[in-house]
């Protein structure tokens, strides 16, 4: 079942005068229940431009079907979850309560509510965390507190169309807490939950993707699979830099070499 699809997609910069040239311009594709659907590119592709136009947060033209997206806020919030690539929260709340805040548009109750947040705790390996003060932590755990949350507000929907929106998941994250997070995205993913999400690195990226999107100067270069995406072209022109593309042995993913 098809939960996003995206067509000439055209997101206007509002900051140029007679126009100007779109953030977003011309991009279409389709994201199925269940995919996890990474989107790459260098600064200023218009990643981020992108996923604020799918949830309806800026101006765009052209057409966006998401049956997930309601003009009703609260029932948006129980089947649309975002991480911001920038998180601010300055209130002294523990990490607990942080996660807690994701069951306010639900009526599943008290008891259950916590259940499910210590299940998120547990998912990202946090459970430890739970009574310390959000603001004390370090950049890295603070992102996984804010990845708890997000997971936790997609908790028991009744309607199976779910969209997990993720701008830059692993900033501040170490090496093994990113291959953490992507193995919880996909566990996420494998109970129906439609994920899109912006990425950096290109070879996790190739690791945990169903699809890529490349943007280039706000335009789509290639879509498709990890292995019909990252290829020495494609790579090249993406980040106009030399590249080698080896196939993992272990994972039969390709591999991004710079040179």
């Amino acid at each position: 079942m098809t939960i996003v699809n995206v067509t000439d997609l055209v997101v206007p910069n509002p900051s140029s005068l007679n126009g100007g040239h779109p953030l977003v311009n011309g991009v279409s594709f389709n994201v199925e229940q269940g995919e996890v659907f990474v989107i790459i590119g260098p600064n200023g592709a218009g990643k981020s431009s992108l996923l604020k136009a799918i949830t309806n947060d800026i101006p765009y033209l052209g057409h966006i079907n998401t049956p997930t997206i309601s003009s009703d806020p609260k029932q948006k919030a129980k089947h649309v979850a975002v991480l911001h690539q920038h998180t601010h929260l300055h209130f002294p709340f523990t990490v607990f309560e942080v996660v807690e805040l994701a069951r306010t548009p639900h009526a599943t109750g008290k008891k259950r509510d916590c259940e499910l947040v210590h299940d998120a705790l547990k998912l990202m390996d946090i459970t430890h965390l739970s009574d310390r003060i959000y603001t004390d932590l370090s950049g890295g755990e603070k992102q996984r507190t804010q990845l708890a949350r997000v997971f936790c507000q997609l908790c028991e929907v009744e309607s199976s169309d779910r969209l997990l929106i993720l701008d830059e998941p692993l900033t501040a994250l170490d090496l093994g807490h990113q291959h953490h997070v992507m193995k919880a995205i996909r566990s996420v993913a494998a109970q129906g939950v439609t994920v899109i999400m912006v990425l950096h690195d290109i070879n996790i990226a190739a690791r945990y993707a169903d699809k890529l999107l490349a943007l280039l100067c706000s335009e789509q270069l290639a879509m498709g699979t990890p292995s019909q995406v990252i290829n020495e072209q494609t790579m090249g022109r993406l980040f106009d830099l030399p590249v080698e593309i080896i196939m993992s042995k272990s994972t039969n993913t390709p591999v991004l070499i710079g040179i």
